[in-house]
């Protein structure tokens, strides 16, 4: 829980920079920018983008674990 928390002020610390290549997290070394969640959101159906109830935070996890499921499959 400490770590979303982290996640999501890191997130919105950053989404007011202006910058969007910030990193919003790393995952293994990957990045993933405030830039690319923010597209994320952009694209998503608003049927699903009411699921996440407009939340960035619920979209970078989603991203986050996407981002470790993609690794883990590379690394088998």
């Amino acid at each position: 829980m400490l770590k979303v928390v982290c996640i999501f002020s890191l997130l919105v610390f950053l989404s007011g920079c202006g910058s969007g290549g910030k990193p919003a997290a790393v995952v293994n070394g990957q990045v993933i920018t405030v830039e690319e969640v923010g597209r994320r959101m952009a694209n998503l159906n608003p049927i699903v983008r009411s699921s996440f109830g407009n939340d960035p935070n619920r979209v970078l996890e989603q991203m986050i674990m996407e981002t470790v499921l993609l690794q883990e499959a590379r690394r088998r």
